[in-house]
């Protein structure tokens, strides 16, 4: 049924049974993300910077998501590949 939906939609569903056996049951078929429901700049933003920034800290993280955000000023890719390198 769902997999009808995709890839104009991107549906998910949620079923949790709970101790008490009973259950929580949730579905959505436009999730934020989706090509009918695309996320807004901020909601990228903070997407990006809640899963890269306990990896590469705060401010790196900043650092590459501005680059990202305008790579066609970028001169140098090799600038945007150095921030993302491991730091000993």
């Amino acid at each position: 049924d769902m997999d009808r939906l995709y890839p104009k939609e991107w549906p998910v569903l949620v079923d949790i049974l709970l101790r008490d056996g009973s259950r929580v049951r949730k579905r959505l078929d436009r999730v934020i993300g989706c090509p009918v429901r695309p996320m807004t700049d901020g909601e990228l933003s903070d997407k990006f910077l809640q899963n890269v920034s306990p990896i590469l800290g705060t401010e790196r993280s900043e650092r590459v998501r501005d680059m990202c955000m305008d790579l066609e000023s970028l001169e140098q890719g090799a600038d945007l590949v150095d921030l993302l390198k491991p730091r000993q």
